[in-house]
């Protein structure tokens, strides 16, 4: 099988685009969990925290 310059820059630019695709859903998924655990990390501290003196 030979392949032309111009078919190999055609194979280079769509995989360069699928890897951006995943990189960006990786990314997005990233932004998901880190945002879950700031809730669930926000959560714990409210219960482990010593109530607050009554003034």
């Amino acid at each position: 099988m030979c392949f032309t310059l111009p078919h190999i820059q055609k194979l280079k630019k769509n995989f360069s685009m699928e890897l951006t695709i995943i990189e960006t859903s990786a990314y997005q998924e990233l932004r998901k969990l880190v945002s879950t655990l700031a809730v669930q990390m926000g959560d714990f501290q409210k219960k482990i925290a010593p109530p607050a003196p009554d003034k």
